[in-house]
């Protein structure tokens, strides 16, 4: 379950030190561009950065960035607007409220839903969920109850992380995976609820760049 906090959280956004910039902004669109390149291997042709540009994951990204400007702007009606239409065109739900590094990739973003903060080359896939859980109110750098996710994070399909939960840098979830608990930088946790597992994580980085698009 995922509650409405608007009177009881702090936003995310007192956790940034400073706004972002357009020339930011469009620096983090290009990095997250960037990623997706090198994960799905795309060539630097024509038709391989119309893919790019056209994809679902860069769009939810996008717009995310453009939607989290203007709410640090304090123009938070035209954020929310630009959330809502990310929304129904990507199906992905990304509060302008949350705080993501450059780099990310959501493989996938129909059903996804991020609330809270994510560090730099961040992976999510499809039906990820990331928010509150009604358990715990406490700031960790997220948002009052809200995740801290580290760098480099592998986030599975279905997955869900409810609450002021820390992911360490590195930190590997398995999919269908409930994280109601911190994880470790670099370990790999998976299940219902979602335990470390003394198992060596995949190079995800590495395996990811099967399909090269013209």
């Amino acid at each position: 379950m995922i509650c409405n906090r608007n009177e009881s959280r702090s936003s995310s956004l007192n956790n940034a030190n400073v706004p972002p910039s357009v020339y930011q902004t469009i620096q983090n669109i290009k990095s997250d561009i960037k990623r997706m390149r090198e994960l799905m291997n795309v060539t630097p042709s024509f038709s391989g950065t119309v893919f790019l540009l056209l994809s679902p994951s860069i769009m939810a990204m996008h717009l995310y960035r453009w939607s989290f400007y203007l709410y640090s702007k304090h123009l938070h009606a035209a954020g929310r607007l630009i959330w809502l239409f990310n929304h129904y065109l990507t199906g992905a739900d990304i509060s302008p409220e949350s705080i993501i590094g450059p780099g990310c990739y959501i493989g996938h973003p129909v059903g996804t839903v991020i609330t809270g903060k994510l560090g730099t080359k961040v992976s999510l896939f499809g039906s990820a969920i990331l928010g509150g859980g009604c358990r715990d109110e406490s700031d960790i750098g997220g948002g009052a109850g809200l995740p801290l996710v580290g760098n480099n994070v592998f986030i599975g399909v279905n997955t869900t992380i409810l609450g002021a939960i820390r992911i360490g840098d590195g930190a590997q979830v398995g999919a269908c995976s409930l994280v109601l608990e911190d994880i470790p930088p670099g370990k790999l946790a998976f299940g219902n609820p979602a335990k470390v597992r003394d198992v060596k994580p995949i190079d995800y980085e590495k395996v990811a760049g099967i399909t090269k698009h013209e």
